[in-house]
């Protein structure tokens, strides 16, 4: 497959925004977080709907937070560590 850059990786949980409807078409409220394994990414995007709860730098600490699973390869845990 293609390589996934920071820039593309942001877009691409953007796009999930649009073209999934995630959240509550009418609030704009929905999240997204894409994980790259392969070229080592993530992003976490948030509506604006959503940015009231989930703003830039609560989704940098989420990001952080969830770095040292996905270094062990623990995807799943660090998903679960997104959501708590």
């Amino acid at each position: 497959g293609g390589r996934f850059g920071d820039l593309e990786a942001i877009g691409s949980a953007a796009s999930v925004l649009d073209a999934w409807h995630v959240g509550a078409r009418r609030c704009s409220n929905g999240v997204a977080l894409v994980l790259a394994v392969d070229e080592r990414k993530v992003a976490l995007k948030s509506g604006p709907g959503a940015r009231a709860a989930l703003d830039d730098a609560a989704s940098a600490a989420i990001v952080q937070a969830m770095r040292p699973a996905l270094r062990d390869g623990q995807f799943a845990d660090a998903v679960l560590l997104a959501l708590a």
